[in-house]
């Protein structure tokens, strides 16, 4: 046998098993994702939740504005806004968006609606090609269609936020087909959770479905085998997933098709960016524009806007020097894990936490009338024995709790200074510490970073996530993540080779 023969057995078998590896990876990915996915529907199901979870449909769901862009659509255009009129839902508006279309899409809207120019001013509030009128149906007065220059599909969405009256808005997609309820399922997590910012709704290919009218009459499954396997697919993607994912407070991207999403925390996040600003999935990049803003806001409440400021400085450095060349992979670990490691669980956020009115929101949701509730706590101040995992035992305090809890969120302030009584612990300053060193890791990666150590580089600033629990739980596993961080810093400097070069070897 000759070399050039070896080398490409060799180099086939390493591929085979590096094909292996990564579907055995991606396999038990979506089996704790499925895992998680179905305990939080089992939650839902026995109704472990809010009492609006298994009322929903009050009738006082809050307004939603229905974004549609269109762009040469004269064809399918009249159909798909007829089957959005028709959506079950207390109180919306339908604004289409035409981004610049050649055909008859304006024309075919004025036939079927009766449109008729409407003196109009948008909000402005994110940049947009400009809109050349807006148009109201006659037959319908929450039907609107405005006519803008050409600007791509962020830029249409952009614009309908502007025109949008209502404060949740929902973008949607012209070739899709919905179920009539499925907007008020889709909002009933705004309903559920006042600080939710986005939701996605379930989308499927409807290959073997029987749509007439464009209204789906009944669910079924095609007959050939590759829409089958696109369902699966779709299944995991969009379903399962995305369930599992959002247990984690964790979602990288909703549904362009139909999402809806709070729109004041949009506008704050400057909107949809389009391909002009190196943005390849808009839905996922302002998705993660939003996580970066929330987590900067909850900084701000945890501790001082400050923290937030150290907080988005940090993300945006290494979001300026590595998203030219790798996008916002980088940024995005940073964002998440920084983040995590500033807003560490001390005694003045179980305190903040107790003491924001949600839980005593939820105490009334669950239960009427007259009731007490006590706490299981283990103050560090306090003398405790240990449990057999050698963690402090925990005592029983009164609803009187709740008083020292205002007085101790107020003194939050004081968090890290010489004041802070809590923060002579040994975990206190580990946490401080892991912070600092963290700060230091993100300088040496991105001195180190280059396109053959990217996937080291995110792991390594990633590796905040493993660390869980408190006391000894806690200690051990910081232990292992600085075990692992010795490797991956070794291989930061000095990258193992790829495949192609260990089978040509």
């Amino acid at each position: 046998m000759s070399s050039l023969a070896a080398i490409g057995i060799g180099f086939l078998a390493a591929a085979q098993w590096a094909l292996l590896a990564y579907f055995a990876a991606l396999s038990l990915l979506y089996l704790a994702l499925n895992v998680l996915a179905f305990r939080a529907v089992r939650g839902t199901a026995i109704g472990d939740g809010p009492a609006m979870t298994r009322h929903p449909y009050s009738g006082l769901e809050p307004p939603v504005s229905l974004l549609l862009p269109a762009f040469d659509v004269e064809l399918s255009i009249a159909a798909s806004v007829r089957s959005l009129l028709q959506l079950v839902y207390s109180e919306f508006e339908l604004i289409v968006i035409s981004d610049g279309s050649h055909d008859g899409t304006l024309a075919a809207m004025t036939d079927a609606f009766d449109l008729q120019p409407t003196p109009y001013s948008l909000s402005g509030a994110i940049p947009t090609a400009l809109v050349r009128s807006v148009y109201t149906s006659r037959q319908f007065p929450n039907l609107r269609l405005i006519d803008k220059e050409n600007g791509g599909h962020a830029d249409a969405l952009n614009a309908g936020i502007n025109a949008a009256r209502y404060p949740l808005f929902c973008a949607v997609a012209v070739d899709s087909i919905f179920e009539r309820d499925s907007l008020r399922r889709l909002v009933r997590p705004f309903q559920e959770d006042p600080h939710m910012i986005a939701a996605g709704g379930t989308v499927r290919p409807f290959n073997g479905c029987r749509v007439t009218d464009g209204f789906l009459e009944s669910v079924a499954l095609p007959h050939k085998v590759l829409p089958l396997i696109q369902i699966v697919e779709t299944l995991h993607a969009f379903v399962f997933s995305r369930m599992g994912w959002s247990s984690l407070n964790a979602v990288l991207i909703l549904a362009g098709a139909f999402g809806v999403f709070r729109r004041a925390s949009v506008i704050d996040a400057g909107g949809y960016r389009h391909s002009s600003h190196g943005t390849i999935g808009a839905d996922m990049e302002l998705v993660m524009r939003l996580h970066r803003l929330h987590r900067s806001a909850h900084l701000a409440g945890y501790q001082s806007a400050r923290l937030a400021k150290r907080y988005r400085t940090l993300v945006d450095k290494v979001r300026r020097q590595s998203a030219a060349e790798f996008g916002d992979v980088l940024a995005r670990a940073v964002a998440v894990n920084y983040a995590k490691l500033l807003a560490y669980k001390d005694e003045y956020e179980v305190a903040r936490l107790f003491t924001d009115g949600r839980f005593e929101k939820q105490l009334k949701d669950r239960f009427d009338g007259d009731y007490t509730f006590s706490f299981h706590l283990a103050p560090p101040l306090l003398p405790s024995e240990n449990d057999h995992l050698g963690r402090p035992k925990k005592k029983t305090f009164g609803p009187w709790m709740m008083k020292a809890f205002r007085v101790l969120a107020a003194l939050r302030f004081v968090r890290g200074t010489p004041l802070d009584l809590f923060g002579r612990s040994a975990e206190r300053r580990m946490e401080r510490d892991l912070i600092a060193g963290y700060e230091k890791d993100v300088a040496f990666v991105l001195e180190k970073l280059s396109p053959q150590n990217i996937d080291t580089a995110v792991e390594l600033l990633s590796l905040p996530d493993r660390i869980r629990g408190y006391g000894p739980v806690k200690d051990k596993s910081v232990a292992d993540a600085k075990i692992r961080y010795a490797e991956l810093a070794k291989d930061l400097v000095n990258p193992p080779p790829a495949p192609r070069q260990i089978a040509a070897e």
